[in-house]
């Protein structure tokens, strides 16, 4: 079964290949004597080298307001691309687009992002691809096991969480 955690960072998933964009993720488990698939130097807009319907499940947390809402299309479509049928793509991510939660893109903790990210905002570009989005909440997944739930993340309302299904 091969499963993605895209934007890793700091928090790679077991049985998962973990993709980020630092050069350093790899030597860095290494040295912990953890062992983690990374590939490192990667980025949303490089695209997705695997074939059509050859993934099964895609995650990622954290990691999409660093881009510009109007990148999403083309990341949504890639991932579209390699999920197999009923392939699940969740999204956990901060909520930045609404100012009486106090996430004004000023006072956010790790700077500010490129987008101002929200559940509105993503189901809509989400639903420009995927036919099938749902809502979901911090405990439950559309996937077959609980692999794609990622913990210490944050909960409602501070953060969404959302998937699509192909």
């Amino acid at each position: 079964m091969l499963k993605l955690n895209l934007g890793c960072g700091g928090f790679p998933l077991k049985g998962f290949l973990n993709f980020d964009s630092r050069g350093d993720l790899s030597n860095i488990f290494k040295e912990r004597n953890e062992e983690f698939l990374i590939i490192d130097n990667w980025k949303f807009q490089d695209g997705l080298f695997f074939k059509e319907n050859s993934v099964n499940a895609i995650t990622v947390s954290h990691a999409l307001m660093y881009l510009k809402v109007e990148e999403y299309v083309y990341v949504f479509q890639e991932i579209h691309r390699i999920l197999k049928p009923k392939g699940v793509f969740r999204v956990t991510e901060d909520s930045c687009e609404r100012p009486e939660e106090e996430l004004k893109q000023d006072n956010l903790p790790w700077g500010n992002p490129a987008s101002v990210t929200g559940l509105t905002t993503m189901a809509n570009e989400l639903l420009k691809v995927f036919t099938l989005v749902e809502i979901i909440t911090p405990e439950f997944t559309n996937f077959i096991d609980n692999s794609l739930i990622q913990q210490n993340h944050g909960t409602p309302p501070r953060v969404f969480h959302i998937e699509a299904i192909k």
